[in-house]
């Protein structure tokens, strides 16, 4: 099974290619109706936070907002059990996480 994917576009520098990985996590993870998506911005950016099915169609957009440098945590309901993937895109650069609601 895959864990983790990550799409990647074009970065500035160094330092965008860190901007988000290292502090994008789901917690809990696998989860029973709910998680918290956790991320850390060093710069202002568009970020748009969805959760799609495993064929990869959207079935939630939790937000699409601009938003200021800081570490942010947002809740995700999700009411039935199976796998999701949790997709943050930050700038031009596009992010997934798997996680695994029980029921």
């Amino acid at each position: 099974y895959i864990d983790e994917v990550e799409v990647t576009g074009t970065a500035n520098s160094v330092d965008d290619m860190d901007e988000v990985t290292s502090g994008f996590g789901l917690y809990p993870n696998p989860a029973v109706d709910h998680t918290k998506v956790q991320f850390r911005l060093t710069s202002e950016q568009q970020v748009r936070l969805t959760v799609l099915d495993v064929s990869g169609r959207m079935i939630k957009e939790v937000f699409n907002e601009q938003l200021r440098p800081g570490m942010y945590e947002y809740p995700v309901s999700l009411e039935q059990g199976g796998m999701y993937l949790v997709r943050l895109i930050v700038g031009n650069r596009e992010h997934l996480r798997r996680i695994v609601v029980t029921q």
